[in-house]
């Protein structure tokens, strides 16, 4: 007589809890310009994230590459607007100095969602034959 082979009952397969996500890794910048935005007004965070919003900083204008960005002095307040769904515009709506930003265009050109900051590009341009930038700097806000 042939032994009984008993198979123990199907048990469903033990799946491990999937491994937590990655810790976010900040955003790298090619330039070395970062400023950070300390004081944000309270309710600019939740504005920046629903609607855009308004940011009101300062600019400094320490360059490291030997250039000096015109007319920018450390006490020059920027006031700028980033669009709605960040879909990379910027405007700049006023300067105490009117004639430092003459030809200085602005626009995102990264976010970094996990550390919540917005690297902003000022790019200084010359009109005319050839529309090469002279000096870019860029900006970290954060908007947390």
């Amino acid at each position: 007589a042939q032994p009984v082979v008993v198979t123990p009952p199907a048990q469903p397969a033990v799946v491990a809890a999937p491994l937590p996500p990655p810790p976010p890794r900040p955003m790298e910048l090619e330039h070395e310009y970062f400023y950070s935005l300390e004081q944000l007004p309270n309710d600019c965070f939740v504005k920046l994230r629903r609607d855009g919003g308004e940011i009101e900083f300062y600019l400094e204008s320490k360059a490291r590459d030997g250039y000096e960005w015109h007319a920018l002095y450390d006490d020059d307040k920027l006031y700028v607007q980033i669009d709605n769904d960040y879909n990379d515009k910027v405007y700049l709506h006023g300067h105490k100095n009117k004639r430092s930003m003459r030809c200085t265009e602005i626009e995102i050109t990264g976010r970094d969602r996990y550390q919540g900051r917005v690297i902003l590009e000022y790019r200084r341009v010359r009109r005319g034959k050839a529309e090469r930038p002279i000096k870019v700097v860029n900006v970290m806000v954060n908007v947390r």
